[in-house]
């Protein structure tokens, strides 16, 4: 929603300086490249932070955050990757200093963390962290919030990820969503910000799941201090590779539309909790490329050039995905498993497998909370909450000796097996031992470790004697399917794509919101526009009123909630202001000078409003009156424009906000209905 005819000295004021020697940026440029380091997905011990390159611009957050922009979520996703906890010798109270490095470079400022960030995390904590800068945007300032929510290297956290409970919203990740707003709120009240904001919050996995929830919370209402203005159109919310932590029902407003889900198909971690359960995601999801797409191969081709920057991000697998089946009359021989040669993509097997980890395991939610959730929670929390090394690298190493032992493993369901390879407790507990030494992981309890191996053993065993094909592909693409979870290959996909691809995976979010708004209307997208953000509302009975008109009174109001309804102090001398829905609003108008009135005392407010008065009080917002704009050349009615109106319409017309009623005509003298308003508001804000 940028007005790029704020002034320059304006802009040049509020810009923060950016620390001594980070970056090599111009003064008052709004647009920030350097580098940040983060924690790798594949950090063994004694592998550092890795350094990759950003961008960052204020230009991101000068539009709706209803509408998805590549470099937005480019810049979201190496925001949540400098939020993963550092590796290397960082300790808990240090863990966040690859995001506040990044955040002070792109010039916030005011950065702090919750508890959950500085100390041992929990089952159920979760860490998080912002800062403020003040940009330029609609004609005055907003106090811009970035927040970053940790979701990679969170250790014991990882229990709180099966923390699902019976019924409602995911059990953990509210926890983590309540803990992110208390967080936020007093924040915001600590650094004095108020007013109106623009909120920028991102995450990956289980932090991506915690952002889905606090973006949908906010667009529900939730408060964030008594003074503190948020427009849903000024949050900016991407969420990488989440989980799905609602109920269906819950996730299908439009409202939720500025919630941005980026989606690899060959990850499976976004299938979780199951949609069989009732599961589903807030707002749009956007897909990378698939293996089955027409343009696949093309596009990750150019991916992989990207991908192969990143020194410690491994191989890229995804490819290498093949379907097997398993014999259980051969265990033991040497071929009982062998390659199917069905067409089996990894999104299609999901789908088997949890139908049948539901089916077989946990029909039910009830019956998951009966049976497994406290298990899992224990051995999860356990597990990746030993201290020294990273746990993260001992799980895919353990996955790799699962993948290349699974025959192995197999056969020790089988006597002959069992006796000469050992069981499979005996299996798993061997390649548990091994992968944690290898990784540098030595604050382990041993019998913490076979406890474990027992109880997956007999998870795994008892999956595959009911689904051995399902259980043996399993175990041979562990770590196939793990890496499509590697967030370096999320960010080289957002980097490669083209310009428009993700947007194109889209429908618009909030079209057909109104029973006499078609959606094939000229003004179906600026009435959702104009409503979703708060701006203008429907006349009852789910209508929107399109061609009724527009009045002094109605625009005036309108450009209020644009401002936030902030308080009014002070009347005006209008003596024909009859009601109160519109009084603070023209007060307010006058005070800033958007509108001067009709005469000394009277307003007008049930006049209906001229085209050429209302790009007036816009011009007059947007602090532009005293600029200069083209002629306006090619219409024929140009002579039509008042003095008074001049400037306004020549600026109207030079920035796209008034567009012609034919290729030669403005007709400024000409009325407003409602459908025009808010054609005239939209273009407003987003240009």
């Amino acid at each position: 929603m940028k007005k790029r005819w704020i002034s320059l000295a304006l802009c040049l004021a509020l810009l923060l300086s950016l620390a001594p020697g980070a970056l090599a940026a111009d003064i008052g440029a709004d647009t920030v490249t350097g580098t940040f380091t983060y924690c790798p997905a594949l950090g063994m011990v004694g592998v550092p932070d890795q350094e990759q390159t950003f961008t960052y611009s204020d230009a991101n957050f000068m539009q709706s955050g209803y509408r998805y922009r590549k470099g937005l979520a480019v810049s979201s996703m190496e925001l949540t990757m400098a939020a993963f906890s550092s590796s290397g010798d960082a300790g808990y109270e240090d863990a966040s200093r690859n995001l506040q490095a990044l955040l002070e470079r792109c010039g916030f400022t005011g950065f702090a963390v919750n508890e959950g960030f500085c100390t041992r995390p929990t089952s159920d904590s979760i860490g998080v962290g912002a800062a403020y800068k003040t940009i330029c945007d609609n004609g005055g300032t907003y106090t811009l919030v970035a927040v970053g929510i940790r979701g990679h290297n969170y250790s014991g956290e990882w229990g709180g990820n099966f923390r699902i409970d019976e019924t409602g919203d995911h059990a953990g990740f509210v926890l983590c969503r309540d803990q992110v707003l208390d967080f936020l709120r007093a924040y915001l009240a600590e650094q004095g910000i108020t007013g109106r904001i623009k909120l920028w919050m991102t995450g990956y996995s289980r932090s991506a799941a915690t952002a889905n929830l606090v973006g949908a919370a906010l667009d529900g209402g939730a408060a964030l201090g008594e003074d503190v203005r948020l427009s849903p159109h000024d949050l900016y919310c991407y969420c990488f590779e989440p989980p799905m932590g609602t109920a269906a029902d819950n996730a299908s407003d439009p409202i939720y539309g500025n919630i941005h889900n980026i989606v690899n198909e060959a990850d499976v971690v976004p299938k979780a909790a199951p949609a069989g359960w009732g599961f589903a995601r807030y707002g749009v999801d956007h897909v990378v490329p698939y293996v089955t797409d027409a343009d696949y191969t093309a596009l990750r081709d150019e991916m992989l050039k990207e991908f192969e920057t990143f020194s410690v991000a491994g191989p890229y697998q995804i490819d290498n995905f093949r379907m097997v089946s398993l014999d259980l009359t051969k265990l033991g021989t040497g071929s009982a498993l062998r390659e199917t040669g069905e067409q089996v993509t990894q999104r299609e097997f999901y789908d088997m497998l949890i139908d049948a980890l539901l089916r077989d395991l946990a029909p039910t939610r009830a019956d998951y909370v009966e049976n497994l959730q406290d298990d899992l929670i224990e051995l999860t929390t356990t597990l990746f909450g030993f201290d020294g090394g990273s746990m993260g690298a001992a799980m895919l190493l353990f996955a790799g000796k699962v993948s290349q032992n699974a025959e192995t493993l197999l056969d020790s369901l089988t006597i002959s097996g069992a006796i000469e390879n050992g069981t499979m407790v005996k299996l798993l507990e061997r390649y548990l031992f091994e992968s944690l030494n290898e990784a540098g992981v030595n604050g382990y309890d041993a019998q913490q470790v076979r406890e474990m191996a027992a109880s997956l053993a007999g998870l795994v065993a008892k999956f595959a004697v009911k689904n051995p094909d399902l259980a043996a592909t399993l175990m041979v693409n562990l770590m196939t399917i793990l890496s499509a979870h590697f967030p370096e290959l999320c960010l080289s996909w957002l980097r490669t794509l083209p310009e428009d691809y993700m947007a194109s995976q889209q429908t618009y979010a909030c079209s057909g919101a109104y029973a006499d708004v078609a959606a094939d209307a000229w003004y179906a997208q600026y009435a959702d526009y104009t409503t979703v953000g708060g701006l203008m509302n429907g006349v009852g009975s789910g209508c929107f009123a399109p061609e009724e008109p527009m009045t002094r009174a109605m625009f005036a109001a309108v450009l209020y909630r644009l401002e936030g309804e902030p308080a009014v102090t002070d009347g005006s001398p209008f003596t024909d202001l009859k009601a109160d829905w519109y009084r603070n609003a023209v007060a307010w108008a006058y005070q800033t000078g958007v509108v001067e009135g009709m005469s000394e005392t009277a307003f007008a407010p049930d006049e209906r409003i001229t085209r050429e008065q209302m790009v007036t009080m816009l011009c007059r917002y947007a602090g532009c009156a005293d600029g200069a704009y083209p002629e306006l050349e090619g219409y024929t009615d140009a002579g039509d424009v008042s003095g008074w109106a001049l400037t306004a319409v020549r600026w109207a017309v030079a920035t796209g906000v008034l567009q012609g009623m034919t290729e030669t005509t403005i007709v400024p003298q000409g009325t407003s209905t409602r459908a025009q308003a808010a054609a005239f508001l939209t273009r407003f804000c987003e240009t």
